[in-house]
């Protein structure tokens, strides 16, 4: 601070308009640093509870989900720290919100990926792995992919079809 003192004052700049200008820089970074840790304070409170016992991560989430609102951030930074976290029911519910949002959906598909995986390179191949898992009867996750399928290629008529039987009434599970 004081070699940047120095040098100012060798050209010629008065104390004051350094004092002024710092006070100026200070007061435009202070309400970013602010808001920058408010954003943070909803995955802070997930990461302090992931050790801590099923019902206090579930109050924790809720508080959590209540601090980060409808900002958009808040709530990204959350999702991701869920989805570190493998926090399926916290990450579903933040991408939700951040659907409702009106998030575009290249952020959200950068996080579904993360969760995911990445998505087939074409619609027949993502028909192909989506008609194998219901073949396994695993519905859950042919939904899931068939709806990211979906809107990633809405003109395909086959995957809209696919989505429409993911969606159907759910067979029951087999008893073990």
């Amino acid at each position: 601070m004081k070699a940047l003192m120095s040098v100012l004052l060798a050209f010629g700049v008065p104390k004051w308009a350094v004092v002024a200008a710092l006070a100026a820089l200070v007061s435009w970074a202070a309400p970013k640093v602010v808001g920058q840790i408010e954003r943070d304070r909803a995955r802070r409170i997930v990461k302090s509870a992931r050790l801590d016992a099923e019902d206090k991560r579930l109050a924790a989430d809720e508080r959590a989900l209540e601090v980060a609102g409808k900002d958009p951030h808040a709530l990204l930074l959350l999702a991701e720290e869920a989805i570190e976290q493998g926090r399926k029911g916290l990450a579903d519910r933040a991408m939700g919100r951040l659907r409702a949002a009106g998030v575009p959906e290249g952020a959200l598909a950068r996080l579904d990926e993360r969760r995911f995986g990445p998505l087939p390179g074409m619609p027949a191949e993502a028909a192909l792995k989506i008609e194998r898992l219901l073949e396994r009867n695993q519905v859950a996750e042919a939904r899931e992919l068939a709806t990211r399928c979906a809107r990633r290629w809405p003109q395909d008529a086959e995957l809209r079809g696919l989505l429409a039987r993911c969606e159907g009434p759910t067979p029951p599970e087999p008893l073990a």
